[in-house]
């Protein structure tokens, strides 16, 4: 029992870092850290709302440009006040890749 409980999680720990791979890759959150306009925060909300709709594993996901400041939210009608909150000092943020 224990190690079928222990091979599920492994599997969605896998699962969840191929996630973060493939959106990566995505251009629509790409461009909104490379060049975040107006239009770009548009079309990556829009992705990290489609996102959410497909993997419903997911709470919220938001995007965060180097400063820390969010700058795209999947969610914003649900989280209202997280576009533009400084994310820099949290544990996550500071230790994350630069």
């Amino acid at each position: 029992m224990a190690r079928n409980a222990v091979e599920i999680m492994d599997r969605n720990f896998y699962e969840r870092s191929c996630d973060v791979r493939w959106w990566a890759t995505d251009s629509a959150l790409v461009g909104v850290a490379e060049q975040p306009s107006d239009e770009a925060v548009a079309h990556a909300a829009s992705r990290l709302a489609t996102i959410l709709w497909s993997c419903t594993v997911y709470l919220d996901l938001s995007i965060a440009d180097r400063s820390g400041n969010v700058i795209a939210n999947g969610r914003p009608e649900r989280y209202r006040g997280v576009i533009g909150a400084d994310v820099s000092r949290e544990d996550w943020f500071r230790h994350g890749p630069s």
